[in-house]
């Protein structure tokens, strides 16, 4: 299997130590910060 590019990989982990963090959000910030991504990406 092929090595996946380093920006992958980067994002990945990035997502993995994003994820629990914002879990303890209050629901209305995770909210905006959802909306804010989707808008942004």
């Amino acid at each position: 299997m092929p090595e996946l590019p380093p920006i992958v990989t980067k994002a990945y982990d990035f997502t993995q130590w994003l994820l629990p963090r914002v879990q303890d959000f209050p629901r209305s910030s995770r909210f905006i910060l959802g909306d804010r991504l989707k808008t942004y990406s």
